[in-house]
């Protein structure tokens, strides 16, 4: 896998300043051109490549109950809902498998159907990962709240109504129009709900489109996740027939 520190097809940089948008402009209005101007830097723009499938490797640090878990997944997913999920852990591997509308995994016990409960969570989490580069929202879906800090960076914060079945409040960069924050309500591991933002960083472009490789999850203000992902492979072709076996 080759990285590559420059844009791999043409990726226009748009600036979203402040100053670009008249005083008078309504929050519909603004935040679909916010938002377009982020699909557009993530590459989902119009004449971008589609994205079909790709491939990465991840290392993450789960907290839950006082005690931090490490693991390494090798993921590969074909849009919009197709998942496979290889995990090597210190209780051994296990495989993950995501059709859209079924969840199962494979380990040293055998085949194990997962609980329903996951099938939203799986499809709410894809649907989030491809706000940029899957089908556009409607216009009247988006609407801008307000500029914001975010790491030291200005962002302007746009919501858009119904993403995975809930409302999903983006923070757009102003200077390159990367989305550096996500906040949504999901779900807590081992039930409930809680308010989850989702931090990104460390961005680089790959295969046309411009992926982070950092995230930090926080739920109720607390740490959760951390996640770092590398060897990023795009449009590889996979075949959901190899991916789900």
């Amino acid at each position: 896998m080759k990285w590559r520190t420059t844009v791999l097809a043409p990726i226009a940089v748009i600036l979203v300043t402040p100053g670009a948008f008249s005083q008078d402009e309504d929050p519909y209005s603004k935040g679909w051109k916010i938002y377009m101007a982020a699909r557009e830097a993530a590459g989902g723009g119009p004449g971008g490549e589609q994205l079909v499938d790709y491939t990465f490797d991840v290392v993450t640090e789960l907290k839950m109950n006082g005690q931090t878990v490490k693991y390494n997944s090798t993921m590969a997913l074909i849009v919009p809902y197709f998942l496979r999920q290889s995990v090597n852990s210190e209780t051994g591997r296990t495989v993950l498998f995501f059709d859209g509308k079924q969840a199962w995994q494979q380990s040293i016990r055998g085949k194990q159907d997962l609980p329903q409960s996951m099938i939203g969570t799986h499809r709410a989490t894809m649907d989030r990962s491809h706000i940029l580069l899957g089908p556009a929202p409607s216009k009247d879906a988006v609407h801008y709240l307000r500029d914001e800090d975010v790491a030291d960076r200005m962002t302007q914060v746009i919501q858009i109504n119904d993403v995975g079945g809930t409302p999903l409040r983006m923070f757009v960069d102003t200077e390159n129009a990367d989305v550096l924050k996500h906040v949504f309500v999901g779900d807590i591991p081992g039930g409930g709900m809680a308010q989850v933002e989702e931090l990104f960083s460390g961005f680089v472009d790959v295969g046309g489109f411009r992926w982070h490789t950092e995230k930090t999850v926080l739920r109720n203000g607390k740490q959760s996740v951390r996640s770092v992902t590398s060897n990023l492979e795009v449009n590889v072709g996979l075949a959901v027939e190899n991916l789900l076996r």
